[in-house]
């Protein structure tokens, strides 16, 4: 909630749903950041956190190697990619 990359204050972590619409357009994703001084996705991080609570204990995460989703513990560690609406 603190982030403020960029001087914004708005961002937020996706939903599992926007995770997935992240995953699938990761290439041009990677593309436009890189061509606007963000960073890629790192192809070694696997496992990105969602917004998305399944539980007290679970939380969607997305496995950016296959796209599959599982539910996480919320003691585990994964990433997080924080974005922005446009």
């Amino acid at each position: 909630r603190a982030y403020r990359g960029g001087g914004y204050d708005d961002w937020f972590l996706p939903s599992k749903d926007e995770l997935a619409q992240i995953y699938t357009n990761e290439a041009t994703i990677n593309t436009t950041a890189s061509a606007n001084g963000g960073s890629n996705f790192d192809n070694k991080v696997l496992f990105y956190w969602s917004s998305t609570e399944i539980n007290n204990f679970f939380a969607w995460d997305l496995d950016f190697f296959n796209g599959d989703q599982y539910g996480g513990n919320k003691n585990g560690t994964a990433n997080v990619r924080a974005v922005r609406a446009f």
